[in-house]
């Protein structure tokens, strides 16, 4: 499981991490995510401005350790497979450009939410396909995504 609790490290002779758009961005769309690089799950601290998708190894660390992922055009999918129900998928252009993973069916809809918001498309939340989870926790991702969906 992840854990959200961490308390935000100080870093010397860095500019104040409270003006930083980790830490200005609507709580929705920020929080760890596992992210699926070089087939190895890795817990990131992500966070959603400027139209991108932003990795870095822990919250209110400034140095970003992947390359922000321009969201405008992708397209959003939930569930990668029985040992991961609270993942997502981003495609661009038909071709996976990420695999995330959430920590519940409550985060992954605000995820969901927020990135569908971000992506520009038209997608409703209820239209998308759910595997792998059952009845009950379709309906918390999509009450979730409903409610961060922007």
């Amino acid at each position: 499981p992840i854990d959200n609790s961490n308390d935000i490290p100080t870093i010397p002779d860095s500019p104040p991490l409270l003006s930083s758009p980790l830490l200005s961005s609507p709580l929705s769309s920020l929080g760890y995510l596992s992210v699926l690089v070089s087939q190895v799950w890795r817990d990131q601290w992500c966070c959603v401005y400027g139209g991108s998708l932003h990795f870095h190894p822990d919250r209110g660390d400034p140095w970003p350790s992947l390359a922000p992922l321009r969201l405008h055009g992708c397209e959003v999918f939930p569930g990668l497979g029985p040992k991961h129900p609270f993942a997502l998928r981003i495609l661009k252009g038909g071709t996976e450009v990420a695999a995330l993973e959430a920590c519940s069916s409550e985060e992954v809809g605000r995820w969901l939410g927020v990135l569908l918001a971000e992506t520009g498309t038209a997608t409703d939340p209820e239209s998308l396909h759910y595997d792998y989870v059952d009845v009950e926790t379709i309906a918390n991702i999509q009450d979730a995504a409903r409610h961060s969906f922007l």
